[in-house]
């Protein structure tokens, strides 16, 4: 008589482990996406003044697509479901100012930055005779809400 109680021992066992294994077929489109990603933060080639402006508008964010270091970065979709910010730190004479952002809230109707400007650490260091730099960043917001920057 052949014992067939080590078969179906292993089988049953092989099936648990296959559910405690799981079988994941890729990710999930229910993946929350952070709110926002740091597209680019480069030392030069900002405005020579300190301010931001917000990119909400379908010819705002259509530049970015063509923009050599952002084309890679931003695909067409963005422009139906996400807003940018550009960050321009304006005049600097030394090297190493960028941007930090503290914190992002989303609330009901707006996302909310708040947001740092970090100073070289060592300007001694990094000072450019005769030379300015114009520090800028540009911020992915994956929303189209309302955006309040502090």
């Amino acid at each position: 008589m052949i014992h067939r109680q080590p078969l179906y021992l292993f089988v049953f066992l092989s099936c648990i482990a296959f559910q405690l294994t799981g079988c994941k077929s890729g990710k999930s489109s229910e993946e929350a996406k952070p709110i926002y990603e740091l597209l680019l933060c480069e030392p030069d080639g900002g405005g020579n003044i300190h301010f931001y402006e917000i990119l909400t508008q379908e010819r705002e964010i259509h530049m970015l697509l063509n923009d050599s270091k952002l084309k890679k970065k931003v695909v067409p979709t963005d422009i139906l479901t996400c807003n940018f910010v550009v960050f321009n730190l304006g005049e600097h004479n030394a090297a190493g100012a960028y941007l930090k952002i503290l914190k992002a809230a989303e609330t009901p109707t707006d996302v909310i930055l708040t947001v740092e400007e970090v100073e070289p650490k060592n300007p001694q260091y990094d000072y450019l005779p005769d030379h300015e730099v114009y520090p800028y960043c540009v911020v992915r917001i994956h929303s189209k809400k309302n955006i309040v920057i502090e």
